[in-house]
C-alpha cells in the first residue's frame, strides 16, 4: 500500500508528535508499505536523507519557536500523483492537514486523521484573525 502521510511536524523537532509520526512510518514501512511523509521545511541548513519525504516551505510559528507552519507550494505538489497513494494519514488540522484534505479530494482516494494533541487547551496561542473554533479543532 502507498500511504501519504501530512504533518505539521517531523524530526528533527522533539515532540511526541514527531516521535510518533516516526514510530507509524518505520512500523509501516517494516510490513511492506510504502509511507511518503509531506512535512515543512525545518531549516534552510538542515537537510534530509530519505527520498520519501516531501517539504514544504515553511516559517517559524512566533508563539513557538520550534514549530513551523508549512506553507504547501513547492515542485512538491507535482510529484505526489506519481506516487499512486492509495490513502493518505492526516496528522494535523493545520496547513498540512489543510492541504492533506485537498489532495484527497483531488486524487479522490480515502484520508483518515489522527489529532494527537487536544488542540482546544491550546487555542490561545493562535492569533484571533486565523483561530479556528473548538469545533474545528475536535474534528
Amino acid at each position: 500500500m502507498n500511504i501519504g502521510m501530512f504533518t505539521d511536524t517531523y524530526i528533527p523537532q522533539k515532540n511526541g508528535v514527531a516521535t510518533a509520526i516516526k514510530l507509524y512510518r518505520d512500523e509501516m514501512k517494516k510490513l511492506g508499505h510504502n509511507v511518503y511523509l509531506f512535512v515543512p521545511q525545518y531549516s534552510i541548513n538542515f537537510k534530509r536523507d530519505e527520498e520519501d519525504i516531501f517539504e514544504f516551505p515553511a516559517v517559524k510559528y512566533a508563539f513557538e519557536k520550534e514549530q513551523r507552519i508549512a506553507i504547501p507550494v513547492s515542485n512538491n505538489l507535482f510529484k505526489i500523483k506519481n506516487l499512486e497513494l492509495d490513502v493518505i494519514h492526516s496528522h494535523s488540522p493545520f496547513t498540512m492537514g489543510v492541504f492533506s484534505n485537498a489532495v484527497s479530494g483531488l486524487l479522490k482516494i480515502p484520508i483518515v486523521g489522527t489529532h494527537h494533541t487536544m488542540y482546544e487547551h491550546y487555542l490561545h496561542y493562535v492569533p484571533q484573525i486565523v483561530r479556528p473554533s473548538v469545533d474545528q479543532t475536535k474534528k
